[in-house]
């Protein structure tokens, strides 16, 4: 029976990574500081920047909806726009920006017939999922094939899937994602935990034969 190192970077490297430097605190807010006096070079130098990114997290989020995630892109970008006096810089601009987009994410789905799926009937932010069985990782690393990886963390419930993604593919650290899907990093940890567990056993499931 196969099993997966998913805290390891070459299993996350199948997941395409857009080649990001980000900008200094500085030059965020100078940017900012334009955007508000309505410099519409710096609009465009701001959705240059960050639309192609927060795309890639959103399109993941909502499995690999293109639709879906163009609307939510849109609809996190104009948000941020108009929130844009509250950003004090206490955080990284896209630390900022994917909080709000996952809230977008989340709204999706609690409008769609969908949401009784993932969520199972609760609209509550602070969801208990089902127990799973502790599925220990790999001693050694293992590549898991792109195809196979985004299909198994497409059929997880999208707590799961902005976690792992967040953690995995953006980068955060527990205290960044904390502070961005607004819970204890206790809380991020546990839920990092089973989010693993299920995606493994998803990963399982789809490699064995039938």
């Amino acid at each position: 029976m196969k099993s997966y190192d998913l805290s390891s970077p070459t299993t996350w490297a199948t997941v395409e990574s857009s080649n990001f430097d980000e900008p200094t605190a500085e030059y965020e807010a100078e940017l900012i500081s334009q955007m508000l006096g309505g410099d519409k070079r710096a609009f465009d130098e701001f959705y240059r920047l960050y639309v192609p990114r927060l795309y890639r997290f959103i399109y993941y989020a909502t499995g690999n909806n293109q639709h879906d995630a163009e609307d939510i892109t849109q609809e996190s970008m104009l948000a941020a726009i108009r929130s844009l006096e509250r950003f004090k810089g206490g955080s990284k601009l896209y630390t900022w920006l994917y909080a709000i987009a996952q809230h977008k994410v989340h709204d999706h789905y609690r409008r769609t017939s969908r949401s009784k799926a993932i969520f199972s009937g609760s609209s509550s932010d602070d969801l208990e999922f089902t127990a799973l069985p502790d599925v220990s990782p790999a001693l050694e690393t293992q590549v898991v094939d792109r195809d196979l990886l985004v299909k198994a963390l497409t059929s997880l419930p999208v707590h799961y899937r902005t976690v792992l993604i967040g953690k995995y593919v953006e980068g955060f650290s527990v205290l960044e994602l904390s502070k961005s899907m607004d819970r204890s990093q206790k809380s991020v940890e546990s839920l990092l935990t089973r989010a693993r567990a299920a995606l493994r056993k998803s990963l399982r499931e789809s490699s064995e034969p039938n």
